[in-house]
C-alpha cells in the first residue's frame, strides 16, 4: 500500500529545503517574521536607551535640537534629521504612541505644508519651484520637530514629563504663581510651576484618550449603521465623544485626588521617578 505524505509534511519539508512553491512561501514568511522581530527589538532598544537617560537632559537636548532645526537654514538643519528619525520610527514600531496620534501629527504636518505651498503661490503666481521649496522646507522642519518630540513619550509617562517641566520652571515659581495667599492655604500652593505641570499632564493624558474613544466610536457606527449619512454620522460621533470624555474626566479627577496631584508636593523632581 502506497502511503502519501500529508500536506503538513510537504509544507514542512519544502520550508526546510526551500524547494517548490510551498517551500518558497514558507521561507518568505520566515524571513518576514524574522525581519519584524528584528525591527521590534531595535525599536525597543531605542526606547530602552531613551528611558535610561535623565529626563531633564533628554528634554534639554530635544529643545535645543528642535530650536536649531527651526532657526537654522534648511540645508544646514539637515544634521538634526538623524537624531529625529530613530524616535519617530521607534514610536511607530513599538506602538508606545497610538497609531491614531502618529497619524494626527503627520496630518498636521501635511496640512501646514500644503498651506505654505498655496500661500507662496498666492504671493507669487506661477512660481511653482520657489513655492515647492518653501513648502518642503516648512514640512521638513515640522517632521524633524515632531520626530524629536516623540522621544519624550517614549522615555517617560505624562506625569514624569510634567515633573521635569516643573523642575525647569521652578526658578520662575513666584512669577507664575499668584501674589495673594488664601486663608488656610499651604505656602507652596500659591506658586505656579506645579500648576503648569498639572495642566500639561492632564492635556497629554486626554489627547490619547480622545483619539482612542473616537476610533472606537467610529468603528461602532460603521458596524451598526453602515448606511448612515456623513453629516448625521459626524453629529452623532461628536455628541458621543463629548459624553465619553465627560465620563473619563470624572475618572481623571478621582485619580488626581487620590494621588494628591492638586498639591505642590507630588510635583517635586525625584531622581529615577517614572
Amino acid at each position: 500500500m502506497v502511503k502519501f505524505p500529508h500536506n503538513d509534511e510537504i509544507l514542512k519539508s519544502g520550508g526546510r529545503q526551500g524547494k517548490g512553491p510551498a517551500g518558497g512561501v514558507s521561507l518568505n514568511c520566515e524571513r518576514a517574521e524574522a525581519s519584524r522581530a528584528f525591527s521590534f527589538k531595535a525599536a525597543m532598544a531605542v526606547k530602552g536607551f531613551l528611558e535610561r537617560l535623565d529626563l531633564r537632559l533628554l528634554m534639554a537636548l530635544v529643545s535645543v535640537l528642535g530650536v536649531s532645526a527651526w532657526v537654522l537654514p534648511w540645508p544646514t538643519a539637515l544634521w538634526v534629521l538623524p537624531a529625529a528619525l530613530p524616535p519617530a520610527w521607534a514610536a511607530w514600531r513599538s506602538r508606545a504612541v497610538p497609531r491614531g496620534a502618529m497619524a494626527a501629527y503627520f496630518l498636521f504636518v501635511g496640512i501646514w505644508t500644503a498651506a505654505q505651498f498655496l500661500l507662496a503661490l498666492t504671493e507669487e503666481p506661477g512660481s511653482v519651484g520657489p513655492a515647492a521649496w518653501a513648502a518642503a522646507s516648512l514640512g521638513g522642519r515640522l517632521v524633524v520637530v515632531v520626530g524629536l518630540a516623540l522621544a519624550m513619550p517614549l522615555a517617560a509617562t505624562p506625569i514624569s514629563i510634567a515633573r521635569a517641566v516643573c523642575w525647569f520652571l521652578s526658578p520662575f515659581d513666584r512669577l507664575l504663581g499668584s501674589s495673594a495667599q488664601k486663608v488656610g492655604e499651604e505656602p507652596g500652593n500659591r506658586r505656579g510651576a506645579w500648576r503648569v505641570a498639572l495642566a500639561l499632564c492632564l492635556m497629554m493624558s486626554f489627547f490619547p484618550r480622545a483619539l482612542i474613544a473616537a476610533k472606537n466610536l467610529n468603528r461602532t457606527l460603521a458596524l451598526r449603521a453602515p448606511g448612515m449619512t456623513a453629516f448625521r454620522k459626524a453629529r452623532i460621533l461628536g455628541e458621543a465623544l463629548l459624553r465619553v470624555m465627560g465620563a473619563q474626566a470624572w475618572d481623571v479627577a478621582l485619580a488626581v485626588a487620590a494621588r494628591e496631584l492638586w498639591r505642590p508636593g507630588p510635583w517635586i523632581w525625584r531622581k529615577r521617578r517614572r
